[in-house]
């Protein structure tokens, strides 16, 4: 189940950032032509019992008997007049995008066609390849009242209701037809609806945003889930750069096995999924065509509600990945068949790209610091980092140390260091070297270091915007004044810190 934090935290800002521009476009081959014109305001349904709202209250009865209520909402409106309201229950794992065009106080349609942006979309996260959607050319219709556009304080209040419909898919993705061979359509209704002084932020259409907006991914706000590849689709003559607009993460368990689920969709409805186990490190997998939803597999769809396509063959190298933050950073390729042998189509998916942050298991976060010293677990009582320039110059390195009352283990490194694996090495030259030290007495007035003849140091996962870094290490220490002949064998290091400035 996907989770949101109520108190929007940086994860859950850039959802909605994505979520802004889910609007009618995810579904807009599927619209047959219609007007946008106004409705008259008395087709809102009355609400019967007086409800008092709070500012970023966001509500519906969906069916007429489930309440949606989200815990977290926000707007934006840009320089055109489109505006886009988002909120999501943080319970149920529902998302619902309003969309109007030429937004101002007064009543719209949300009949949705290739003509008009305006529209209704509800998800259900564990099916959100497949929304429901107010199209018209699936019988969808909805209105809102805007009552409330204050340019001022940034508030947008108003009333609205819908009837959303989706065509019904089954486990594998295929339309489900009834007894006639007609697609089955699934529906749901939403009434009573409402929405009260819902921040909004202001979007410039022509620059892209603006350095003060923080939920802007084109600001200054560099965390952000970004999803890519270039997809070549035989016989179709829109092939080109596939970008996830909206981008979804999900930490699932199957089986006990937890998996990485991550669904980009673009403007078009296409997207692509790709289901990651999270045991997976650093390094180069290939993707299976068929899964039990435990598998690294790639999905693709068209968004014309199709079948998906599966991945055969398709790889995936995992360059930087952090259980403890949420953050994986990788590349991917995959040839996209039917699994089934049922359709022709073949689309290839090549250069893809992403970053993305998840809502991690808080069971995940390690010790800041381990180390076991000839098979001797350091028990520490201090743990230390630090950043200083080396010898005079402006290369910066990294140092942590963890300590007893007795014994020290310390590891430096340069800051710019990316995620990968290092040898480490006896001593310092210009500062771009991994050194592993070990002092065995730290009581004497003059302690003896050994340094790491060799060793292994492994970056999992560096960010360098949060400064969060996270790995493991190795090393044999000797004297390197040759004067001691002991070798210590310092095993199963690891550390987890941030890199702060000083």
């Amino acid at each position: 189940m996907f989770a949101f934090n109520k108190k929007l935290n940086l994860f859950s800002m850039k959802l909605f950032t994505s979520l802004r521009w889910m609007i009618l476009p995810m579904v807009v081959l599927l619209f047959a032509s219609c007007d946008n014109e106004p409705v008259n305001p008395e087709g809102f349904p009355d609400i019967e019992q007086e409800i008092i709202l709070e500012s970023g209250d966001f509500l519906a009865t969906i069916n007429g008997t489930s309440s949606f209520n989200a815990g977290a909402s926000a707007a934006v409106l840009n320089t055109n007049g489109l505006l886009v309201i988002s909120g999501a229950n943080q319970g149920t794992g529902e998302l619902l995008s309003l969309t109007v065009e030429d937004a101002t106080v007064g009543s719209f349609s949300l009949n949705a066609s290739p003509a008009t942006q305006n529209s209704a979309v509800y998800i259900v996260l564990e099916q959100a390849a497949n929304p429901y959607t107010t199209a018209t050319a699936l019988e969808g219709f909805g209105s809102m009242m805007i009552t409330e556009l204050d340019m001022t304080a940034q508030v947008v209040s108003g009333t609205f209701s819908f009837t959303a419909n989706r065509p019904k898919l089954d486990a594998s993705g295929n339309p489900v037809n009834d007894s006639d061979g007609i697609p089955i359509i699934e529906t749901i209704s939403a009434s009573e609806g409402q929405y009260f002084q819902i921040p909004f932020t202001i979007e410039d259409t022509d620059t892209g945003g603006t350095d003060d907006d923080p939920m802007d991914p084109d600001g200054d706000m560099n965390i952000s889930n970004s999803f890519e590849a270039f997809i070549d689709a035989e016989g179709d003559e829109n092939d080109g750069l596939f970008i996830g607009e909206t981008i979804i993460t999900e930490l699932a368990t199957v089986g006990g096995i937890p998996v990485i689920r991550i669904l980009g969709l673009n403007d078009d409805g296409e997207s692509i999924r790709i289901d990651i186990p999270e045991e997976l490190e650093l390094g180069t997998y290939d993707m299976v065509n068929l899964s039990n939803g435990t598998e690294l597999i790639a999905l693709y769809n068209d968004g014309q509600g199709t079948a998906n396509l599966t991945s055969n063959p398709g790889t995936l190298t995992i360059t930087d990945f952090s259980s403890a933050t949420g953050r994986i950073v990788g590349t991917f390729e995959f040839t996209a068949t039917d699994p089934l042998n049922n359709k022709v189509d073949v689309v290839e998916a090549t250069n893809g790209q992403f970053t993305i942050y998840y809502t991690p298991n808080p069971d995940n976060t390690p010790e800041p610091f381990t180390a076991t010293v000839d098979e001797v677990v350091l028990e520490t009582t201090v743990v230390d980092t630090g950043v200083f320039l080396y010898a005079g110059t402006d290369v910066e390195v990294v140092t942590f140390t963890g300590a007893n009352d007795l014994q020290s283990v310390t590891v430096t490194f340069p800051r710019d260091i990316t995620a990968g694996t290092y040898t480490m090495v006896p001593e310092q030259v210009d500062g771009s070297e991994v050194i592993g030290f070990y002092t065995p007495d730290t009581t004497v007035l003059v302690p003896q270091v050994f340094t790491s003849l060799t060793g292994t140091f492994n970056v999992s996962s560096y960010d360098t915007i949060t400064g969060n870094i996270e790995g493991t290490y190795s090393f044999s220490a000797t004297d390197p004044t040759g004067q001691d002949d002991t070798v210590y064998e310092i095993t199963e290091g690891s550390f987890f810190f941030t890199i702060e400035d000083e």
